[in-house]
């Protein structure tokens, strides 16, 4: 530091000093003021504080300016006390308590009921824990590939399971109810003439899956397939107002495919305007081919006049039903014309006859006979198979395969048209 001494005309020497000094002023005959800077200090809570202010590094004298010029006491006080802000209030929850508004100082963190910081306090008011929420969780049905759950509580707010209503049972997650498919069986689907069918197995009623077995191990892409016949199935649509008229000398009925609903027109060759009534006195035909008649009410009686050795098949088409009941076969015999009675007949009474007279007959005979439907009132008759030899037919008269039909209806009379086709190989 350099220093230059200037004598005054009043006899003051003043030293200027260069660099470190602030301010010099003169201080009596003999010392010279070396001012600095004291920086200010800020107050706290409990501590004042005061301003910034400038002293003499000699004799420890006060200045309120730099240069030195105004003389103070002491520095100017910045008085203690707190930083007070609000504290809004916490409110609680199903877990955690809560804190009623309060305030706070910034610098020593004490607590306050008031804004002016005159009520101190040691802790916020605890506002209690709130109840839980508690709402119901429906079950949730499982699909074939996500699990479901049983019913179960669920507090709203937290999130915390429950198995009661409650909320006094906490679970930590619902009963799981397993992915599964829901199998049911579907039956197997004959073929028609055109439409092929399948067989049985077994499908998912919620993803449509198809398995093999019932237990859904063996998924399938689709079910084994039935070829379609190629064969048709023809019955007849006719009611009692369109239904032709018996022909004697023979005709054409219009037949329908049961599976493809095709047409075609049948020939038949004798025409009967009613077949007999009467169990005494069957109708009597000479040939085969296809006869179609009359049936006045549920009974009636046909006698197919047979020549000579061979297998006979005698078919029942019902061609209109005017009933409820299907026609079944209620007796048949093979002898003289219109035979009947407990000895003499094969069937009796809808099935194999049971007299001990006929025993040895019906023995004969159940081998050379077949049924194409069961024997019984409530089974439809379709067809009947009789295979007979040189010892079943009566050289020295006529031999007769004698069928009588009946139906279980006892209403009033009706008319229905049949069509009896009778073959022999």
């Amino acid at each position: 530091m350099k220093k230059r001494n200037t004598l005054l005309a009043a006899g003051f020497t003043f030293t200027v000093v260069f660099g470190a000094a602030i301010g010099l002023t003169a201080c009596g005959n003999t010392h010279t003021h070396s001012v600095e800077s004291v920086a200010k200090k800020d107050s706290t809570c409990t501590e004042a504080g005061y301003e910034a202010y400038y002293k003499c590094t000699g004799c420890d004298k006060i200045f309120s300016d730099e240069e030195g010029k105004n003389e103070i006491t002491a520095p100017t006080a910045i008085a203690a006390g707190h930083k007070i802000g609000a504290v809004p209030q916490k409110d609680a929850t199903c877990t955690e308590t809560g804190l009623e508004a309060h305030y706070k100082c910034s610098g020593c963190d004490a607590l306050f009921s008031d804004a002016e910081g005159k009520n101190s306090i040691t802790a916020a008011t605890v506002i209690p824990v709130t109840p839980h929420k508690i709402v119901d969780v429906s079950q949730k049905r499982p699909t074939c590939t996500e699990a479901g759950y049983e019913e179960h509580y669920k507090c709203d707010d937290c999130g915390a399971l429950y198995a009661d209503e409650e909320g006094k049972e906490p679970i930590e997650a619902p009963t799981a109810i397993p992915a599964r498919h829901r199998i049911g069986e579907v039956a197997a689907k004959a073929p028609t003439c055109v439409e092929a069918g399948y067989e049985l197995h077994y499908k998912c009623s919620i993803c449509t899956l198809l398995f093999s077995d019932k237990e859904g191990t063996e998924p399938i892409e689709a079910p084994t397939a039935i070829p379609a016949t190629g064969v048709h199935t023809y019955g007849y649509n006719y009611t009692s107002e369109n239904v032709p008229a018996p022909v004697a000398t023979g005709g054409t009925l219009a037949a329908t495919c049961t599976g493809c609903g095709g047409t075609q027109n049948v020939a038949y060759d004798k025409g009967v305007e009613l077949f007999a009534y009467n169990p005494t006195t069957p109708d009597i035909v000479e040939t085969t081919g296809k006869i179609y008649g009359i049936v006045e009410a549920s009974q009636m009686g046909l006698s197919i006049k047979v020549s000579a050795p061979g297998t006979y098949t005698i078919a029942l088409n019902t061609v209109m039903l005017a009933i409820d009941k299907p026609f079944s076969i209620y007796e048949l015999s093979v002898g003289s014309y219109a035979q009947s009675g407990r000895s003499a007949s094969i069937i009796r009474n809808f099935g194999w006859n049971t007299a001990s007279s006929a025993a040895s007959l019906v023995a004969k005979y159940k081998e050379k006979i077949t049924f194409g439907s069961e024997l019984g009132m409530e089974s439809a008759f379709t067809t009947i198979t009789i295979t007979l030899d040189e010892s079943d037919i009566d050289a020295s008269s006529d031999t007769y395969i004698n069928i009588w039909f009946n139906s279980e209806y006892s209403g009033s009379i009706v008319y229905s048209n049949v069509l009896f086709d009778i073959k022999k190989d």
